[in-house]
């Protein structure tokens, strides 16, 4: 971990929400197939995969899945943040994946640590919205300000780096 701690650059928020991936694709595939049971004319549903966020950063989100992804794997990304009716829509990239053993449960289960650098966030890109806010005098972008909500959780004194 000492590894990964002197590559970041930016400070992480703590952010445990709810959240769902799925893989995004480059190549453009068309099929057509009938679920038996189900009426023609109704959606297919994509795979989406739940996770956990653990931590957050101007252009990064740190997760815990139950699925190992792969360096280079690119992701859709939605965050579930509580009292809101729709999830944050985000697309990014996997830096690094790698397994973790959950044994705060009856059962000890093998999850993935997995950690993604954003792309862009509701279709907007993501280095687009960074930028440094002197009155506060932090660092701070759409990613942060749509997840966190702003600076009150850094006014409270609730900022805190994670490694």
């Amino acid at each position: 971990m000492g590894d990964l701690a002197e590559k970041r650059k930016n400070s992480r928020y703590v952010a445990e929400v709810a959240m769902r991936y799925d893989f995004m694709y480059d190549v453009t595939t068309k099929l057509q197939f009938q679920v038996k049971g189900q009426q023609e004319n109704s959606p297919v549903k994509t795979l989406k995969y739940p996770a956990i966020s653990k931590n957050i950063s101007i252009e990064g989100l740190g997760f815990v899945a139950s699925k190992k992804l792969t360096q280079g794997d690119i992701l859709n990304l939605e965050l579930y943040l509580p009292h809101e009716k729709k999830p944050i829509r985000m697309e990014g990239l996997v830096r690094w994946s790698r397994p973790i053993e959950i044994t705060n449960r009856p059962i000890s289960k093998l999850r993935f640590e997995t950690g993604v650098q954003l792309s862009t966030i509701e279709g907007h890109p993501v280095e687009n919205s960074v930028y440094f806010d002197k009155t506060y005098n932090v660092l701070w972008s759409e990613v942060l300000e749509s997840v966190l909500g702003g600076y009150r959780l850094l006014a409270q004194g609730k900022k805190k780096k994670t490694s």
